[in-house]
């Protein structure tokens, strides 16, 4: 159905695979800035169980 949509151009299977890689490259500096946060003591964080 997407591609009926879409076309059978290459376009939006690019800008899906560009935005997946820019959404993981987020995550990445995100958990590193939130671990580094914990680390630092600036904020507090409690393991669930």
């Amino acid at each position: 159905m997407l591609a009926g949509y879409f076309g059978g151009g290459r376009a939006f299977d690019y800008a899906v695979a560009n935005f997946a890689a820019l959404y993981a490259d987020q995550t990445e500096r995100d958990s590193r800035l939130f671990n580094d946060a914990i680390a630092s003591g600036r904020i507090s964080a409690a393991a669930l169980e």
